[in-house]
């Protein structure tokens, strides 16, 4: 997994906590990464390492969204 760390603001500033995540697939509809951390208004960053079990091309791809758009 990667180290995640959730702040409580839209800047990836201030109160923070942190857990591994396992998987990065979330759908966030109906409430926030974690207690303490609220549905809107929050950042998200991940660090670690992936390993790639093949060569070849790879495509990584995320979609955000601000809240109301």
């Amino acid at each position: 997994g990667l180290q995640a760390t959730y702040y409580r603001s839209r800047n990836l500033e201030g109160e923070s906590k942190t857990r591994n995540d396992p998987n990065i697939d979330f759908d966030w509809k109906s409430g926030g990464p974690m207690d303490g951390i609220g549905p809107d208004n929050f950042s998200a960053r991940w660090l670690g390492q992936l390993a790639i079990p093949v060569g070849g091309k790879y495509t990584f791809r995320t979609v955000s969204k601000t809240p109301g758009m």
